[in-house]
Order: C-alpha cells, then sequence, then structure tokens
C-alpha cells in the first residue's frame, strides 16, 4: 500500500503555527532518511503542508520477511534518530505509522508536530530511544511465521540486542543492529572495517551500486589531508568500506553513500594549513573507534582509499565552528570538544 505525497491541514491558528514551526525545524535539519517539506502553504488561519514522501508505506504495512531484514532497517534508522540527536532534535512520536520505508526498503521518519530541542530536554533522546526500541520489538512479533531454529534464535537476538539498547544512544544501537545484520548474513562485525584492498575490480560503479542498492554514488576517503605527524613511510591506501546503512550526504546536487551505519558525517569548508579548503568537504567518524577521516575530493566514478586523519577516544560526533573565515572541524565527546588539525600531506 503506498502513499503520498502526504498532506496535513490546520484550519485554527493554533494548528497552522505548529504546521508551520514544524516545516522551519524540517528545513532547518534535512537529513537524510528524515522526510522533506514539498510544499507548504499557508493563509491566515489555515495551513496545507505536503511531505515529500510519495511511493512509501508505512512501517506496519511495509513487507518484512526476516529478522535479517528487520535488523538492516533497524539499524538504518537508530543511524538517522543519532544525527537527529546530533543535530539537536528529538521526535517524541516515533511508531509504525511515523516511520515510512520506500520501494527500495530504506526507511523514512515522518511527522515532527511533536518534536522537542533536545537542550530543553536532554531525556527526551532516551525516550526516543526507547520507543524505536519498542518498535522494533513489536515488529519481530509482527513479521511472517517461520519455525525455523536459526530464525528464531535471530529473533530472540534481535529482541534482546533492542532491550539492552534502551539504556544506550541512538548511535550505539545502529552499531549494534549493524553488526547484528552482519552476523545474521554469515559476516564478521564491521567493528574493524579496514584492510589493504589491492586488487579492485575493474567496474567500480556498477560493482558499488550493486552493493549500495540505492543509486547514491559511493564517496570513499581521499589520502591528501592527513595530520601532520604522520610518516610517508605509512600505507597510502586502506580500503575503507560502505554499507547500505551508513550515512547519506549531498553536494552539488548528488547523494553520496558513505562509511558504515553509526557512522557520523557532516560536510564543512575545512581549515587546512590556516586556510580554508577550496571547497566543502566532508569528514567521516567512526564512533566504534574514534577515527577521524576528511576527504579531499569527491569519488564519481572511481573509489578511494585513505588512512585517519586523527584517533579521538571517545569522539561520538562532529561539529564546525567558524574559524579564520571557514570551519574548523571539532570532535564531540561526551566530556570536551576538541579541534582536530587538518595539513596537506
Amino acid at each position: 500500500m503506498s502513499i503520498g505525497p502526504t498532506e496535513r491541514q490546520a484550519s485554527s491558528p493554533r494548528q497552522a503555527d505548529v504546521l508551520e514551526a514544524e516545516v522551519v525545524l524540517l528545513n532547518g535539519l534535512r537529513l537524510p532518511g528524515v522526510v522533506r517539506v514539498l510544499s507548504f502553504e499557508r493563509t491566515g488561519d489555515h495551513a496545507t503542508l505536503t511531505y515529500d514522501d510519495a511511493d512509501h508505506q508505512t512501517l506496519n504495512h511495509h513487507d518484512l520477511q526476516s529478522a535479517t531484514d528487520l535488523c538492516h532497517l533497524g539499524a538504518s534508522l537508530a543511524r538517522t534518530l543519532a544525527e537527529m540527536h546530533r543535530s539537536g532534535v528529538s521526535h517524541q512520536a516515533l511508531s509504525a505509522e511515523t516511520v515510512l520505508v520506500d520501494l527500495e526498503g530504506r526507511p523514512l521518519i515522518t511527522n515532527f508536530s511533536l518534536a522537542q530541542p533536545l537542550p530543553d530536554d536532554p531525556a527526551a533522546a532516551f525516550q526516543d530511544l526507547a520507543a524505536l526500541a519498542d518498535l522494533l520489538t513489536e515488529t519481530v512479533g509482527r513479521l511472517p511465521t517461520d519455525p525455523s531454529t536459526q530464525e528464531q534464535r535471530q529473533r530472540k537476538k534481535l529482541r534482546h540486542t533492542c532491550r539492552v539498547a534502551k539504556n544506550d544512544t541512538a548511535t550505539d544501537l545502529a552499531i549494534a543492529l549493524a553488526d547484528l545484520s552482519g552476523v545474521f548474513a554469515g559476516q564478521k562485525p564491521a567493528h574493524d572495517p579496514f584492510r589493504l584492498r589491492p586488487n579492485l575490480p575493474q567496474n567500480l560503479t556498477t560493482v558499488s551500486r550493486s552493493l549500495l542498492g540505492v543509486t547514491a554514488i559511493v564517496l570513499l576517503v581521499g589520502a591528501g589531508l592527513l595530520l601532520a605527524n604522520r610518516t610517508a613511510t605509512e600505507p597510502s591506501s586502506v580500503w575503507v568500506p560502505t554499507d547500505p546503512t551508513g550515512p547519506l550526504v549531498e553536494h552539488q546536487g548528488n547523494q553520496y553513500q558513505v562509511g558504515l551505519s553509526g557512522d557520523v558525517a557532516t560536510v564543512g569548508q575545512w581549515l587546512v594549513d590556516g586556510q580554508c579548503s577550496p571547497e566543502p568537504l566532508l569528514a567521516l567518524l567512526r564512533p566504534s573507534t574514534g577515527e577521524v577521516f576528511v576527504f579531499d575530493q569527491w569519488a564519481g566514478h572511481a573509489l578511494l582509499g585513505t588512512q585517519a586523519s586523527a584517533t579521538i577516544d571517545g569522539a561520538v560526533g562532529l561539529k564546525a565552528e567558524t574559524a579564520s573565515g571557514c570551519q574548523q572541524l571539532m570532535a564531540v565527546t561526551d566530556q570536551s570538544v576538541i579541534p582536530v588539525s587538518l595539513t596537506t600531506g
């Protein structure tokens, strides 16, 4: 059952104000995995908000077949929730009706009418996380009957992961679900994802798109921006994998899939050697390892390798601070905000 584009209407001053506030929030948030505004019209006390959610369906109508399917979708949802929280927004209404899924199986969080700024209520992030964990647990119960021992064991593990996650963060849940999805598929967890890849396939564009299941361009880190204390004897190219639940970013109208589920991505015109980078570049944090990668170019038809620009123990997010007319990349930990120094290597 496809839906959208969805319209919400208001016929009183208060309702119209609520819709207008939601439009302001969504236009400022603009995160992959979060619904966007297609149009908004207000005339006096009447207003109509139209979401850009065509060809989506609510989660409770989406055809999930197994714990692996749900685990993969849950990891993507948790990653989006983590990015929302880092942007200072709590949804406060996660449910099978406010989570949509597109034709490719990618989730979209919609209806931000009850959203709150996290600085006003830090506990709201835990309420979001509990709601997501409960939603995934309930969805396990709606999966088709499958008596196989393996599927039953996987569903039990998924329920346990969601139950434990209520005491963590959305980032922790995203990482846990991504790892669990890999385990279900017979893969090793992604906590140690870096390995040398000397022989890359020739048709990289075809391979990467079939791997991701999306039409986004795969963006991997270029090896140009390194900390000054790096040595010339270190490996020049380390493969940084992507998966379909990694962050999505936009640059010049193109979407790029980067990193793994739970990674944090941000784009800025970074301060490098005391000067602004010539164009906006992408920075990627892997919270599970604390490693920060800075891309020195945007990939088109090739995949590039890199080394970490820095390792910041306990880093959970990235932010940009204005410096010398451009932006200083900062790593955020629970206790402090740490500048990441960049220099051309």
